[in-house]
């Protein structure tokens, strides 16, 4: 129901992992020069470098702050922040994989600072709306965001560093295939038609390169559910937003695995996925 809390479905929920055989493997030792024990075992893929990010990629060719931006705070808490080449900002607000909230605003940068058009910030948990009433601070291109964001008359503080994903340049296909994680299943074709399933949700989309055309790791999710039981979204209203392939770490080894992350909302910001 409208203003309701939606189903949980953003977080880790969202960042729907790639199966194995979507992420490009490195190449195991030899077996004539085993891994120490001491040593985890490399599977899965080396992180993007930002030192030297790959050709076309966000790192390699985005002006402003265009991008994927992180932080990770004391006791479990995390944030995820995404900016579009419109400069549109949303951002997950965790604690350990679950969502506390989502932040929706418009950044803009001016030279070494930054500053917040007035947005929104949804509760994950109540599906309370709380109203963002300003923020502002340092912008270090690709380096980091710093400064203060204030909901409701609450200022708080925090820092965002540039995200490694950023290096990775990519292409329409690199969505192509089948996304799953424990509550979601998405099979993306070659031109970014999206179908799957969410928490009981059947749903049906796009998802594509926000710049058409480019190697940057930004991209726009539509999807819109069907008439099913058990589903929370309302039937026929399309949420949309940011999305980005993200990298997650493979426990007990040096490699990373992919995951796709989103951040949607319906027009009216009542359902936040």
């Amino acid at each position: 129901a409208s203003g309701a809390p939606p189903a949980n479905t953003g977080g880790a929920n969202n960042a729907a992992s790639a199966p194995a055989g979507a992420s490009t493997p490195l190449a195991a030792a030899p077996a004539s020069a085993p891994v120490a024990s001491s040593q985890p075992v490399t599977v899965g893929e080396a992180l993007p470098s930002l030192t030297t990010p790959q050709t076309g990629s966000t790192a390699a060719t985005a002006t402003g702050p265009v991008g994927i931006w992180s932080a990770s705070g004391n006791l479990g808490y995390s944030t995820i922040a995404l900016v579009d080449p419109h400069n549109n900002l949303s951002t997950l607000n965790l604690l350990g994989s679950f969502v506390m909230s989502d932040d929706f605003s418009t950044l803009t940068v001016n030279g070494s600072t930054w500053s917040l058009a007035p947005g929104i910030n949804f509760a994950g948990t109540s599906g309370i709306v709380t109203k963002i009433d300003s923020g502002s601070g340092a912008y270090s291109p690709k380096q980091t965001l710093s400064g203060t964001i204030t909901r409701n008359g609450t200022a708080s503080n925090f820092t965002w560093t540039y995200n490694a994903a950023n290096a990775l340049a990519v292409t329409q296909d690199s969505v192509v295939g089948t996304w799953a994680t424990t509550n979601a299943s998405f099979a993306i074709a070659s031109g970014g038609t999206l179908t799957g399933t969410l928490s009981g949700c059947n749903l049906s989309g796009t998802l594509l390169l926000s710049t058409p055309g480019s190697s940057q790791n930004m991209y726009d999710m539509t999807v819109t559910a069907s008439a099913s039981t058990g589903c929370k979204l309302p039937a026929g209203v399309p949420l949309s937003g940011s999305a980005a392939i993200m990298f997650v770490p493979i426990t007990g080894t040096h490699g990373f695995k992919r995951s796709i992350l989103s951040v949607l909302r319906a027009a009216d910001s009542t359902f936040i996925d």
